[in-house]
């Protein structure tokens, strides 16, 4: 029998997605108080957009973890969606 493979072990089927987790490189890993920092975005609505699968994100025992990549991403997306609502996108 072969061990799962390291996407199986990190894929985001406990929440729903199946896509591969952000948290592949150890060296890149930022708490969402870090995250937060860099993006300007309060650490609770990181921590609620991480629970709602809107970022990409993991619960580490009791700290939520993510990537720079990963807010980078959630950034663009939530710019995009704002110049969307206000007609400029």
């Amino acid at each position: 029998m072969c061990p799962p493979s390291r996407q199986d072990a990190t894929s985001g089927a406990r929440n729903g997605h199946d896509r591969a987790s952000p948290v592949d490189v150890l060296g890149e890993l930022l708490s969402l108080s870090e995250a937060s920092e860099l993006s300007g975005i309060a650490a609770h609505t990181l921590t609620q957009q991480a629970k709602r699968g809107r970022l990409r994100a993991r619960l580490i025992g009791h700290t939520w973890v993510t990537t720079r990549e990963a807010v980078d991403e959630y950034v663009a997306s939530h710019a995009r969606k704002r110049a969307a609502l206000s007609g400029h996108g």
